[in-house]
């Protein structure tokens, strides 16, 4: 299985995601795209978790920890809740999400690390709107310009000028979000299906594997899955904790021990070493 990371917008990606590769889906929308990896065992719902990342969003500016900020953010989203059949789910969410002694197993990691990869998730649908918008912005200056019939080569007129500031009112969205890849890698991580290879196109994270001297393999054989990916695609395999750039084995946290191989696909990211 192959998923794609740290983008899990097809539209984000230039020509789309490739041939067979996943994008990871978090659980925000009741139905998950087509060509997504919806992972098992979620711990929020669909209902909860937009409930969580728009109090989150609401309410963030008056938390520093962001830990704080997402429980306080799941507790509001339960307590819109209301009471139910469902109210000892909610209770054992909140503990979950807030690490508070007394839930089943008392592991709040899970929920924190659908919550990150939620707020990334939104995050990029947000840059997308905001690329639509200043896109069809754009096109109404430009259809507004020909309207008054301003022609761009009547240089030294007044209608050039003020053609050239309809054309520049809007500052184009270039590029994709950024966000801290590190603590990504360890929430995908988490829900990715023994087995699963991830797949990069981005420079940052092979520059930081190579600099941290993880090696790369050109091994096609060693890597079956490779057969449908670029030519030229490496893979560096090592546990979460080395691909997330932690400086020593994280205690109490088997899930950054398991061993991860992350294909880096040939192009920009391909010229790290």
């Amino acid at each position: 299985m192959l998923v794609f990371f740290p983008t899990m917008h097809a539209e984000l990606l230039p020509g789309g995601a490739p041939s067979g590769v996943l994008l990871l889906d978090p659980g925000y929308e009741d139905a998950g795209p087509e060509g997504g990896l919806r992972p098992s065992g979620l711990p929020l719902d669909p209902a909860t978790a937009r409930a969580l990342v728009r109090d989150s969003v609401r309410f963030g500016e008056q938390f520093q920890a962001p830990g704080d900020l997402a429980a306080y953010g799941l507790t509001e989203a339960l307590k819109e809740a209301g009471e139910g059949s469902a109210s000892s789910i909610q209770a054992e969410l909140a503990r979950r999400m807030s690490g508070l002694p007394g839930a089943p197993q008392g592991d709040p990691v899970p929920a924190q690390a659908q919550m990150t990869l939620l707020l990334a998730w939104f995050y990029e649908e947000r840059f997308l709107e905001m690329q639509r918008l200043e896109q069809g912005l754009a096109a109404s200056w430009e259809a507004f310009g020909r309207g008054l019939g301003l022609e761009p080569e009547e240089e030294g007129t007044g209608e050039a000028e003020l053609d050239r500031a309809l054309t520049g009112l809007t500052a184009p969205v270039v590029g994709r979000p950024q966000y801290p890849w590190r603590v990504l890698l360890e929430a995908a991580a988490f829900f990715l299906p023994e087995g699963a290879l991830l797949v990069t196109s981005e420079a940052e994270p092979a520059s930081a594997w190579a600099e941290a001297g993880l090696a790369a393999s050109r091994d096609a054989a060693a890597h079956p899955a490779l057969a449908g990916l670029p030519a030229g695609t490496r893979v560096v395999s090592a546990p979460v904790w080395k691909l997330s750039g932690r400086r020593r084995e994280p205690a109490g946290r088997p899930d950054l021990l398991r061993r991860l191989d992350a294909a880096v696909l040939p192009g920009e990211a391909g010229e790290a070493r």
